[in-house]
């Protein structure tokens, strides 16, 4: 499923389970209250007026950015892979990511707001695989707390 510029759609049907989908420049759409099952990748990407997202997300590869807006993110995903970028408002990241790939990747760039990076209570079915974590571009970033991984690159 692609939904690219739609600046007219203003929400989403209760439930989406594909393959893949992506959601580009839909100016008017506010928040994703929707349960998203999808088989590999969920992006939604340049969005001005998204404010919210609360659904329950499963997916191999998630990415987010460019929604200047958006302040709340999910309290729980379930993915392979996470980037979130230029988010410049949230500054809470998701207090339960559920890893299903042995390998796993968090990525965060361009996060303003961001004050503090806890993982505790990321999980991952495959605890022997590698954990990278990416973090670049948060000036307001003060405390990383209990990563749990295997590589961390931390940049200004």
């Amino acid at each position: 499923v692609t939904i690219i510029n739609c600046p007219n759609l203003k929400s989403l049907p209760p439930a989406i389970k594909c393959r893949s989908i992506s959601i580009y420049m839909c100016e008017n759409l506010e928040s994703i209250s929707t349960k998203v099952d999808v088989e590999y990748d969920a992006t939604f990407g340049n969005m001005q007026a998204l404010h919210t997202i609360d659904s329950d997300i499963k997916c191999k590869s998630l990415s987010i950015m460019n929604c200047p807006k958006l302040k709340t993110l999910p309290d729980e995903l379930t993915v392979g892979f996470v980037a979130f970028d230029s988010l410049d408002l949230v500054d809470t990241l998701p207090r339960r990511i559920h890893f299903t790939e042995e390998n796993t990747h968090i990525s965060i760039v361009r996060m303003k707001s961001l004050v503090t990076f806890v993982a505790t209570e990321w999980t991952a079915e495959h605890a022997k695989g590698d954990r990278s974590i990416y973090i670049n571009g948060c000036p307001q970033l003060q405390e990383v707390v209990d990563l749990n991984a295997t590589t961390v690159n931390l940049n200004d």
